[in-house]
């Protein structure tokens, strides 16, 4: 019987170490409560907006500027071209303040720092005139395309990328602003594609120029095949040849002898290729086989030569090229 008292004893005491050494009901509670309440999400930190700009710019009648760039200093890229309606975008810029460098064709260059708040912001510009720059809507004749324009005021020889070789320097030239002066100090010959890269077809390729030694004129440069125009204002004149695979297919030749500013125009359309002087047709090359598109690049070849070149301009031809009726060239 005492046996028996003990063993129950044993047990009762080993359900109360047992049940003291567990949870309560309280803690069984909290577990259990906090196993079903959902965990908080966390806060998330707003994405701050980006410094964006959009640029426009207008004459002062108001109207879009198309034929113009512009350069964010800060950014390591190239300058960019407007629109059609004289407006660039600028996204994600890397502060609030930028400066800005504006370039128009025929207007006074722009540059100025721009203060800048998160999210889009925009600009204007009314362009002032430059008097020595060439207007765009007086570049070409009515119903011809403005393809190109340089005139070097902006001391910028824009599409002129590859110029190698020679030295050249932006002249002030009294009457015409700036010019673009080559000089060749070797034996090796030096050339600049114009626009490289892009082809050109029917065109008038219009520049003034001063100077007393070779300029090579390659036109429609192609597939190995080129016109080639060796131009010697100081005695040899003008030369058209058409060579394919280095041979010469057709050509056309008259001399020349003026040592002053003087005004070229070399028009190509269908199979006629055209070297105008001071608006007088001076030598033509009727091509039973012409090389309707291609590149343009001049090359200057002679030690020493000096030529300097100012206006250039490019048109598109939709028929055969006439000079502009002005009353020095109406009898």
């Amino acid at each position: 019987m005492r046996k028996m008292f003990c063993l129950i004893m044993v047990f009762l005491f080993s359900l109360t170490f047992i049940n003291a050494c567990g949870p309560s009901e309280e803690a069984i509670a909290t577990m259990t409560a906090s196993a079903w309440t959902p965990t908080p999400k966390p806060t998330l930190t707003p994405t701050p907006l980006p410094f964006d700009l959009e640029v426009t710019l207008e004459d002062e009648s108001g109207n879009p500027i198309t034929m113009a760039y512009v350069k964010v200093k800060e950014l390591e890229t190239d300058a960019s071209a407007v629109d059609d309606s004289g407006n660039v975008e600028f996204l994600n810029l890397p502060g609030g303040e930028v400066a800005l460098v504006i370039s128009a064709q025929g207007y006074d260059p722009v540059e100025e720092t721009v203060t800048l708040e998160r999210g889009m912001n925009t600009k204007s510009y009314s362009m002032q005139v430059d008097p020595l720059q060439i207007q765009p809507s007086e570049a070409c004749q009515e119903g011809q395309k403005v393809l190109y324009i340089e005139d070097f005021e902006d001391g910028f020889a824009q599409g002129w990328d590859g110029i190698s070789r020679p030295r050249w320097e932006f002249e002030d030239v009294e009457g015409r602003g700036k010019a673009l002066t080559f000089m060749v100090e070797n034996t090796e010959g030096a050339g600049t594609p114009i626009e490289d890269g892009k082809e050109f077809g029917n065109i008038v390729w219009k520049w003034d120029t001063f100077n007393d030694n070779d300029i090579f004129i390659h036109f429609h440069e192609k597939d190995e095949q080129r016109y080639l125009i060796r131009f010697q204002p100081g005695g040899e004149g003008v030369q058209i040849m058409h060579i394919k695979n280095g041979e010469h297919q057709a050509s056309a030749y008259r001399g020349f002898n003026e040592k002053e500013w003087i005004s070229v125009a070399i028009a190509f359309y269908d199979n006629s290729l055209e070297f105008w002087i001071n608006d007088e047709l001076y030598v033509a090359l009727d091509d039973p086989d012409p090389i309707p598109s291609g590149g343009l690049m001049m090359h200057f070849t002679q030690p020493g030569a000096v030529a300097s070149l100012d206006n250039m301009v490019i048109c598109e031809l939709t028929g055969p090229y006439a000079p502009p009726v002005t009353e020095e060239n109406v009898d």
